[in-house]
């Protein structure tokens, strides 16, 4: 009887360990069937983690790339937006000049260009999330500080960049490995500054310094300014054509490595179904193998 029981212990824990290998490939075959994927992580992928690795830093890359040209595309619209309001000003105030004669009210024509003014101070010292879009490369600093700087309409024709507080470099955006946009208008440009030196000089206008050459030129170097805003616009839509350009390739090309990071991390769920069914059946065969070794003993052969 002990010898019996020696026997039907060694088979039956045989057995049990094979009936527990078999639970435990057929729960993950479980698992892969619900998620589609052959692992949680890249230690079940076996030869293929490397590269499934390589993909995903290359999806985070993309990603990144992505999001910063997302950001200066909408930095790019404030500012064109914010050149747009701009232009729409100096117009109206050329409009005011040319209805403008030596016998008109000069305190008016001052006042209306010190409000001018004021409000393209505010346009060129406009901010993007903390982000002082004028400046340049300084863009913790407001562009425009008109404190200190003297205007008349004697200096209407004398450019001036004293009161712009960035520098001459425009911001720039990496879209890819391989490429970097630089994009932006700084406030010093030269129909801002001409803007800036005909609204301050008009601000100080009175009937004494008020001429028809000094009405003429303003119309002048307002229209030149007009345009070349016209023109720093353009810019504008250039590089936010490009950066457009970008993301969709950076959308294509991050599309179709998550196709193939697809392929390499998912499994068939139909091979998957076949091969769980297989497993069901091996371990129902176990199980009723295990119950009936354990079920034996010297008794039924004594019978």
């Amino acid at each position: 009887m002990s010898a019996m029981r020696v026997t039907t212990f060694a088979l039956s824990g045989q057995m049990l360990q094979a009936s527990m290998a078999t639970q435990a490939r057929m729960t993950e075959m479980q698992l892969q069937q619900a998620s589609g994927l052959t692992s949680f992580d890249y230690g079940g992928l076996g030869s293929e983690a490397g590269t499934v690795i390589d993909m995903d830093v290359s999806l985070a890359r993309l990603s990144s790339y992505s999001d910063a040209a997302s950001t200066a595309t909408n930095r790019i619209e404030v500012m064109y937006d914010s050149l747009s309001s701009v232009s729409d000003l100096l117009v109206n105030f050329r409009s005011k000049l040319s209805s403008t004669s030596l016998n008109s009210n000069t305190d008016d024509l001052a006042t209306t260009a010190q409000s001018a003014l004021d409000e393209l101070v505010s346009l060129l010292n406009t901010q993007y999330n903390g982000r002082h879009l004028f400046s340049g490369s300084m863009t913790g600093s407001a562009p425009v500080d008109l404190d200190g700087s003297s205007y008349d309409l004697s200096t209407l024709s004398t450019p001036q960049t004293d009161y712009y507080k960035g520098d001459d470099r425009k911001a720039s955006v990496r879209v890819s490995a391989s490429q970097v946009v630089d994009y932006g208008v700084t406030a010093n440009s030269g129909g801002i500054e001409t803007a800036i030196r005909v609204l301050a000089s008009f601000a100080s206008v009175t009937d004494d310094t008020l001429t028809d050459d000094a009405l003429e030129d303003g119309m002048s170097l307002l229209s030149g300014a007009i345009d070349d805003i016209l023109v720093s616009q353009t810019g504008l839509s250039l590089s936010a054509s490009t950066l457009e350009g970008a993301i969709e390739r950076n959308e294509s090309v991050a599309s179709a490595t998550s196709e193939t990071v697809g392929d390499l991390r998912g499994v068939d769920i139909a091979e998957i179904a076949v091969k769980i069914s297989s497993y069901e059946a091996q371990l129902n065969a176990s199980y009723a193998a295990l119950a009936k070794i354990l079920s034996v003993n010297l008794m039924d052969y004594m019978r």
